[in-house]
Order: structure tokens, then sequence, then C-alpha cells
């Protein structure tokens, strides 16, 4: 997954709502890795690009998306998208405040989806206590079969949803929500808070948490199964005169992965990635990949195209081992 899909999280917030949720689950309690020569790489690769997946909604699909768990987001991001049509849908079907209107409608190669909209106050516009359903029946489209489901229910706004001046917080939950096709398979199961702010051109803050985030996916033969615990991210746009914006992102949390015998990691970025629009990778910024014993991998963007990779495999605050790498290796 490459970083590119992320940098336009918060650049078009005026026109997207990103994923939203929150949720009850538990976080895995698992042992904790101990990282070392023979895992670093490993860790940094799994840690790099499960941080920045939730964020991966406000981007368009791409060849490469559709190869990895992040189609599991672009999608998400799609029919949030959609959210204004589902409710002005439901508003002229139903006169009863409240009611649930149910909508099945054909997908582009066969099966069908079916969009559950409650209208809180019946005024056909996204407000305060609307929610939406979507859940896939042997739905076929460009990206694979979809089934499960995916909902998102609105907290709050202020302002009109979408527009370039607006806030919102919405809460999203993926229940089984899954894609397959020939290549590969992704699916996903738990819940996201995000909160966003769109503030006119090239400014907008966009924060998505979680409690507990499960993906799956198999590609090339490979499954691999990655939990995320405890997550908090933050993307801001700012205006920039020399490059017109800029992008910094923020990340922590804790990550359980299949390719670490299912044991955690947990990680920081210390100081925050900043992007460039014409970037596919962070130019600055610094994350801290934290394992037993306080061993330590660190990940420092070079430049746009590499990144210093640190290893402290004894826990004593100094990085023994650094190797230079190229950012396309790690997400």
């Amino acid at each position: 997954m490459t970083f590119k899909k992320m940098i336009g999280v918060v650049g078009v917030v005026g026109t997207l709502a990103a994923c939203g949720g929150g949720g009850s689950q538990t976080p895995i309690v698992a042992q904790t890795a101990a990282l070392t020569s023979a895992n670093q790489n490993i860790a940094a690769q799994d840690t790099a690009s499960a941080s920045y997946l939730p964020m991966v909604g406000a981007q368009t699909l791409t060849g490469a998306q559709v190869t990895d768990e992040s189609v599991l987001f672009s999608l998400a991001r799609a029919q949030l998208d959609k959210l204004p049509t589902y409710l002005a849908k439901a508003k002229a079907n139903s006169t009863l405040i409240g009611a649930v209107q149910s909508e099945t409608m054909a997908c582009s190669f066969g099966g069908t989806v079916t969009a559950s909209v409650t209208d809180a106050d019946n005024n056909g516009v996204v407000s305060a206590g609307d929610s939406v359903t979507i859940a896939g029946n042997n739905c076929i489209e460009p990206e694979g079969t979809l089934t499960g489901s995916l909902s998102f229910a609105v907290n709050n706004l202020a302002g009109t949803f979408g527009s370039s001046s607006y806030s919102a917080s919405l809460t999203m939950n993926f229940n089984g929500f899954s894609v397959t096709s020939s290549q590969f398979s992704a699916n996903a199961n738990g819940a996201l808070t995000v909160s966003i702010t769109a503030n006119g051109m090239n400014t907008g803050g966009l924060t998505v948490s979680a409690t507990s985030l499960s993906v799956a996916g198999t590609y090339a033969g490979v499954t691999r199964s990655r939990t995320l615990s405890n997550y908090s991210a933050t993307s801001t746009r700012s205006p920039n005169l020399t490059y017109g914006y800029t992008t910094s992102y923020t990340m922590s949390g804790t990550l359980t992965s299949s390719a670490l015998s299912s044991q955690a990691i947990s990680f920081t970025t210390s100081t925050p990635f900043v992007s460039r629009p014409s970037d596919y990778y962070p130019s600055s910024g610094v994350m801290v990949i934290t394992g037993a014993a306080n061993s330590k991998v660190k990940l420092t963007a070079l430049s746009a195209t590499q990144v210093k990779q640190e290893l402290d495999a004894n826990g004593d605050d100094i990085y023994e081992a650094s190797t230079t790498v190229a950012w396309n290796t790690l997400m």
C-alpha cells in the first residue's frame, strides 16, 4: 500500500466525510514481540502500512490498491460519499420520522446491495442521528465480490455535510465486510470513530480512532491478519506558499500481526510525517516502533523516496544498526 493513497485525506474533506465509527470491542491482549535483526523488516513493513490503513478511505481506487486490504476502506469511502443520496431517497419514500427505509440495488456485474436508511428527523439531508447500513448480497463490482455489511452513524454535524466548511463526527462499523476476487480476498471487522473539520480550500483536519479493528487478506497465496488496538491517527492539511499545501500525519497504537507470530508491537510518530502534494511518501517525520524489553525500530523519513531504518535490539536507547531503504519497500 502506498503513502500516495493517503495524502488526499484532508484535501477532500470538503467533498468527503471520511470513515467513522466507534466501538465497544475489547483490544486483543497479545504477547509483545521482541524486535531483532531477524524481524525488524517485517515490523517496519507491517507497521508502516497498517498504521495508515484506516486513512486510505479518502483516495480513489488505483490498480495497485485493489490487491490489498486498503480496497475495503476505499469502498467504504465510496459508500460514505453516497450518504446524501441515501438520505434524500429515504425522505422521498417515507413520511414517518425515524422509520427505516430499505432499498435493494443491482450491482455492476451481478448480485445486489441493500441500503437500510434511518433519517432521524425526516429532513432528507445528512444530520445528527441519521444512520445507513450497506449490506452486500454477492454484489459483484470491478474490485471484486462484496459481502458482509458496513454501517455509518452520524453522531454530530455542524454545517452542511460534504461542503467546504463543516465539522462532523461519525461512527463506522465493519461487520464481516469482505471483498473477494480471483487475485485476492480481504475482510474487516471492527469500528472506527472519525472527526472531520473542513475550513476551506487546503485547510482541514481528520482524526480517526479505533478500540479494535481487525483486517485480514490473502494475496498471491499468502494470508495475513492484523489488528489495530487503541489506535489514533490525525491528518492535517495546511496551505503552503511553495507547494500549495502540505499534509502532516500522526499515528499511535498497538499492532498485532500474524507476520510476527500474532505478537504485538506499539508505534507512535515522535515527529509528524509531512508530505507534499506531488510526493508518494513523506519527506520528513519519525515513527518509533517499540517491542518487548524496550527494543525499538525507528523510521526516519530522509526524503520522499528514502527512509532510514534503525534498530535498538537491547532496549538501551542506542540504535546499533542502521540502513537506508526505499519508501516503497515499506508501503
